[in-house]
């Protein structure tokens, strides 16, 4: 059974935000982090409004 992350995950991706391929330093990749972060953003936002939808549905049959 798959936990949360992992399904975030494969809809995501991978997080690859540190790059260590040149040098001794490596180096932060903000531009990607940023667009990660705002890609869960949505996706919680969708999958609540599909919950809030779905639980409106069930209150008025009542």
């Amino acid at each position: 059974m798959q936990t949360i992350l992992e399904a975030l995950r494969a809809v995501l991706g991978e997080p690859n935000f540190y790059d260590a391929g040149s040098g001794y330093s490596g180096s932060w990749d903000y531009g990607l982090m940023i667009e990660y972060f705002v890609g869960a953003l949505i996706l919680c936002i969708v999958v609540s409004s599909v919950f809030r939808i779905v639980a409106l549905l069930f209150k008025r049959k009542n």
